[in-house]
């Protein structure tokens, strides 16, 4: 192997070794929606289910968030993708929706601060805050079917900016907090007119390079696109557990 092709191996292992990855799949069961779901020409269909509906309301979720940061600088993917589907009693025909949604986000993250607590011993615990910005991909597919009848529907996809932040707290070695909030839209172009999301939770490390996290979520939409029977509008807040795994690479 000649001189160059070392000093080049060894430059990408240096590279690589200074960047510290994190894969979380993780799952997401909105047990309470409210809101509105709006298609075509049919009327609008109120939603409003709680923990006694999740088993018939919720079909299907996943979802997989992968960060890579290296020293104050990080990239993030989030993607996750959910079902809905609900039969909806109203003093006309009765109302089958079908509701599916992917979010697929990247971003860049900063942290602009680490502040040390002054707890820990040895291993002092810090607070860590970071912010994050990027672009978000949206894709929402509708359909209701009245009455047993006609079917409704269509579906958008659209990207727009989202910009958020997140505290991280050390609690011991082993706990760690996290509070995590995103805010996109804006109505920019075929955006969302906002969507904005709400996370709190925390990070067990029950091994060297396994961590088990869990917590609460709150996601909101506000989107509408077309005129008459081209109309396709999702107005709903959707909020419940979540619960994922992490693998660290360092």
């Amino acid at each position: 192997m000649t001189y160059s092709a070392k000093w080049l191996r060894r430059a990408i292992n240096h590279q690589v070794k200074n960047w510290k990855y994190t894969v979380t799949p993780y799952l997401w069961i909105p047990n309470s929606v409210e809101g509105t779901s709006t298609v075509g020409g049919a009327p609008p269909a109120e939603l409003d289910f709680d923990l006694s509906d999740a088993l018939d309301l919720f079909e299907f979720g996943a979802a997989v968030r992968v960060e890579a940061w290296k020293g104050r600088f990080g990239l993030i993917l989030d993607a996750n993708y959910v079902d809905l589907g609900a039969e909806i009693s109203t003093p006309g025909p009765d109302l089958d929706v079908d509701i599916k949604q992917t979010i697929i986000d990247l971003l860049l993250g900063y942290e602009v601060a680490r502040i040390p607590t002054g707890a820990g011993g040895a291993k002092p615990r810090d607070v860590s805050i970071r912010l994050m910005g990027g672009l978000r991909y949206n894709y929402l597919k509708q359909e209701i079917e009245v009455g047993g009848g006609p079917t409704f529907g269509g579906s958008e996809s659209w990207v727009e900016p989202v910009v958020g932040a997140q505290v991280t707290l050390d609690l011991s070695e082993r706990w760690t907090a996290t509070v995590r909030g995103d805010i996109g839209g804006f109505g920019v172009g075929d955006a969302s007119d906002l969507t904005w999301n709400a996370l709190a939770g925390f990070d067990y490390r029950a091994w060297e390079s396994t961590s088990i996290k869990f917590g609460y979520r709150i996601y909101d939409i506000e989107y509408e696109s077309g005129r008459g029977a081209d109309t396709l509008g999702l107005d709903a807040q959707m909020m419940g557990p979540w619960l994922g795994v992490t693998w660290h690479f360092n």
